[in-house]
């Protein structure tokens, strides 16, 4: 797998291997039950003018082997917007080929066009990997907040 690498925003066209590689990660992350997402959904809120929420993928020789998903928060105590990536996934075929770099990379770059003040993600505590990812591209934990949450 070392042909062209591309990272783009996703397009009608991905939304079934996309919705795929998002039930990968549901299932490592443990939430595969409660998940709902559907290829409607993410038609209807990920494309279009309206958008809820933006994907890049990244794309190998023309196959989608992985992508990050994140939204933005439009106001914060800084004056601006901060994006929140919610999930950075590459497939197990990809991994190692530092596609997961180019995306988080991509995400800085879009967060800067969009003069957020932070980019912002959650890590699960035992997922040392991601961690370590994070780290090497800058992140760092954030011991100043708890997140705390209610079911509706």
């Amino acid at each position: 797998m070392s042909d062209k690498t591309t990272i783009r925003h996703f397009e009608q066209k991905d939304v079934s291997k996309l919705l795929i590689m998002m039930k990968h990660l549901a299932t490592f992350e443990r939430y595969i039950d409660d998940f709902k997402v559907t290829e409607d959904y993410l038609s209807a809120h990920g494309l279009g003018e309206n958008k809820q929420f933006y994907v890049l993928v990244a794309e190998v020789s023309g196959e989608l082997v992985g992508y990050a998903c994140y939204y933005f928060i439009p106001f914060t105590y800084h004056l601006k917007s901060k994006m929140i990536l919610k999930e950075l996934f590459i497939s197990d075929k990809a991994r190692g080929l530092g596609l997961g770099g180019q995306l988080f990379e991509a995400l800085e770059s879009e967060a800067q066009n969009a003069d957020c003040c932070l980019l912002e993600w959650t890590v699960l505590p035992e997922n040392a990997a991601a961690q370590s990812f994070y780290q090497k591209h800058g992140g760092a934990y954030n011991d100043k907040w708890q997140i705390w949450s209610v079911n509706c």
